[in-house]
């Protein structure tokens, strides 16, 4: 979606619609704490320059990230879109994101837990799994996964169907939206079983002593 158009249907939604007592907070610098008790869920928040943002709880509405800032989601709740400019990144080892992640330019979504409807990817950007619960995914750019066993297939004319498990031998699955029209790139990262590695580990040190 266009970048202006998506700003704009979302002022729109705080000016006329369920959003009418909607704060707009601007951080431009340091580190804030979202925790439980925590309600931004009717707010918008602006990300800036160098700004970190971790939640461990709470609730959070709209939050547009900018330039080097970091969101870090642990924890909690977020219903609304989450949008990524400049080099911006968001890391998520938990929590629940309901309403959608979009990346833009040359920002970074790095995911090793939680749940996520899904997320875009645009311009520049890279995405790298390690874990979570993943609804879906448009991707024009890299994807980097990392786990065991890992199938893509088609799924349909335009999408493909991605599954395995991941490094911790949980397993998942997604669905990469119009992956075909809009050539992803899917590129897998085989974690080999623990037990495999212990061998390998195990093997290496007797060579080393012999």
């Amino acid at each position: 979606m266009n970048k202006g158009l998506t700003k704009t249907i979302l002022a729109i939604l705080l000016c006329f619609g369920g959003l009418a007592q909607a704060t707009v907070f601007e951080w431009t610098s340091g580190t804030y704490e979202i925790t439980d008790g925590d309600d931004y869920s009717l707010d918008w928040i602006n990300l800036r320059n160098s700004t970190t943002v971790n939640m461990t709880g709470g609730n959070l509405g709209v939050l547009y990230a900018y330039d080097t800032s970091t969101f870090n989601l642990q924890g909690g709740l977020s219903g609304s879109v989450l949008q990524f400019y400049g080099a911006s990144t968001i890391n998520i080892t938990g929590g629940t994101i309901n309403g959608g992640i979009n990346m833009y330019d040359n920002s970074v979504i790095n995911i090793t837990g939680g749940t996520l409807a899904g997320f875009n990817l645009a311009d520049s950007t890279v995405a790298n799994l390690w874990g979570g619960q993943i609804g879906g995914i448009y991707s024009h750019n890299i994807v980097n996964i990392y786990g065991r066993n890992i199938v893509i297939e088609p799924y349909g004319t335009t999408d493909k169907l991605i599954h395995g498990f991941w490094g911790n031998g949980t397993p998942f699955s997604f669905v990469a939206w119009r992956a075909v029209p809009y050539n992803s790139q899917f590129v897998i990262h085989e974690i080999p079983e623990p037990a495999t590695f212990c061998l390998f580990a195990l093997t290496s040190l007797i060579l080393r002593r012999s």
